[in-house]
C-alpha cells in the first residue's frame, strides 16, 4: 500500500513539473517511454477516472432519487462540470493510446465497463421519462442523455479507430 502511494505521488509529481515547464515527455531510443511518465500517467487516468465516475454516480442519484429540485445548486454544478466531463473522456481515450504504444498493454483499462454503465444508465433513465408518469423531462436527464450519447459516440470511435 505504501508502495503504491509513494508510485501515485511520485507520478503526480513527475505530472506536475513537466506541465509546469512545459518540457515533452520524449520516448526513449526503442519508442517506450520512461517508468516515470508512466507513472503520470497512472495519476492522471486514476484522477480522470475518479472525477467522471463521481460525476455519472451524481447523476444517476439525482435523476433515480428525483432529488433535482432539492439540489438545485448541486444541479448547476453538475451542469458547469459537462464540458469538463466531455473533456475528460476525451482525455480518456487519448491516454489509453498513449498507454497502449508506451508498452503498458498488458495493464487493463476497464473504460468499457465505464461505457456499459453510462448504456444502462441512458436506456434505464430514458424508460422511466417514457413509461412513468412520476419521471419528466428535467435537468438531471438532459445531462444524462447528452453525456451517455456523447460517451457512447467516444468510444465508437475509439473502436473504430483501433
Amino acid at each position: 500500500m505504501i508502495q503504491r502511494i509513494t508510485y501515485s505521488i511520485r507520478g503526480a509529481w513527475f505530472l506536475l513539473t513537466r506541465v509546469l515547464s512545459g518540457k515533452r515527455i520524449e520516448p526513449n531510443a526503442d519508442g517506450r517511454t520512461g517508468s516515470s511518465s508512466r507513472r503520470a500517467l497512472s495519476v492522471l487516468y486514476g484522477s480522470l477516472g475518479v472525477f467522471t465516475h463521481i460525476y455519472g454516480a451524481s447523476l444517476a442519484f439525482l435523476f433515480f432519487t428525483q432529488g433535482y429540485g432539492s439540489y438545485p445548486v448541486f444541479v448547476e454544478i453538475l451542469d458547469a462540470f459537462e464540458e469538463p466531463y466531455l473533456g475528460s473522456l476525451a482525455i480518456y481515450v487519448v491516454l489509453k493510446e498513449i498507454s497502449k504504444r508506451s508498452g503498458a498493454e498488458g495493464r487493463k483499462r476497464r473504460g468499457e465497463y465505464f461505457v456499459i454503465a453510462w448504456s444502462v444508465l441512458l436506456v434505464a433513465s430514458t424508460a422511466y421519462i417514457l413509461f412513468s408518469s412520476a419521471y419528466e423531462f428535467n435537468p438531471v436527464y438532459k445531462l444524462i442523455l447528452t453525456n451517455g450519447i456523447a460517451t457512447i459516440m467516444i468510444y465508437i470511435g475509439s473502436v473504430i479507430h483501433r
